[in-house]
């Protein structure tokens, strides 16, 4: 008895289906593809530092639902992109629908408080619309949500007009700059050509490619993390906390 032979792509990839390519996304010195909902092949410069990132519905069997999306939005900027939409998976009477976008508490926090102090509302909407952001689930937090919630309670119309204007050019990326910030730390960490032992061989290659992409991009300061961000760097020890007061001296 014979028994066929698995093809390369069987053995690879556990399927004959060819590998689709998806939509290239970039943000600074990273580059991912965008394949129906899910990110793939997350790449700092030429070396791939994860395979993919993805949100996944099983079946009884442990099979993988493939979503419907609606609503895709792709904003592809200079330095950085988002992706929005809402998906849905359906079989045999069942069915599951997912928003896959929200914006970040802490991006939120970090704006309403810059409109705050350059006038654009008020300190009581400004605290009104905080509690608001807290208060609604996290999958279904944006700013036009925030910002209809925000009329539906009676806030100023007048304010939030004002806010709807100026949110374009206004907005904190907060975590952004929290990311920009910890590519920084690893690019000092790694000026000191520090040994690789207990690392696996990757790890030391990615790092120093995702230092040296960002030397001719702007980088934020330690001073730019939020607050509980630097808590948290200065809790990683001596050459953190050291380079944390260089930041804060310059």
């Amino acid at each position: 008895m014979t028994s066929a032979r698995s093809s390369r792509a069987i053995k690879l990839c556990g399927t004959e289906q060819p590998d689709g390519v998806g939509r290239v996304l970039r943000a600074g010195p990273l580059s991912v593809e965008f394949d129906n909902g899910n990110l793939r092949y997350l790449r700092v410069g030429d070396v791939e530092v994860l395979r993919g990132l993805a949100f996944l519905v099983r079946d009884e069997n442990w099979g993988t639902c493939i979503p419907t999306l609606s609503g895709l939005v792709v904003e592809q900027r200079p330095d950085s992109f988002s992706v929005s939409y809402r998906a849905g998976c359906s079989r045999a009477g069942q069915e599951l629908s997912y928003v896959a976008a929200s914006e970040a508490m802490v991006n939120i926090r970090c704006t309403l408080a810059r409109a705050a102090e350059e006038g654009v509302i008020a300190d009581a909407t400004h605290r009104a619309l905080v509690a608001t952001a807290k208060a609604t689930f996290f999958p279904e937090r944006d700013y036009a949500r925030l910002l209809a919630q925000g009329r539906v309670s009676g806030l100023p119309e007048g304010e939030l007009a004002v806010l709807e204007c100026w949110l374009p050019s206004g907005q904190i990326n907060q975590k952004r700059l929290d990311a920009l910030a910890m590519l920084e730390e690893m690019r000092d960490f790694l000026a000191t050509d520090p040994p690789p032992a207990m690392s696996p061989a990757w790890i030391m290659p990615a790092m120093k490619s995702s230092a040296a992409s960002i030397e001719a991009a702007p980088v934020a300061s330690v001073r730019t993390l939020s607050p509980m961000a630097r808590t948290r760097l200065r809790s990683m020890g001596p050459p953190a906390a050291a380079a944390a007061r260089r930041s804060a001296s310059s």
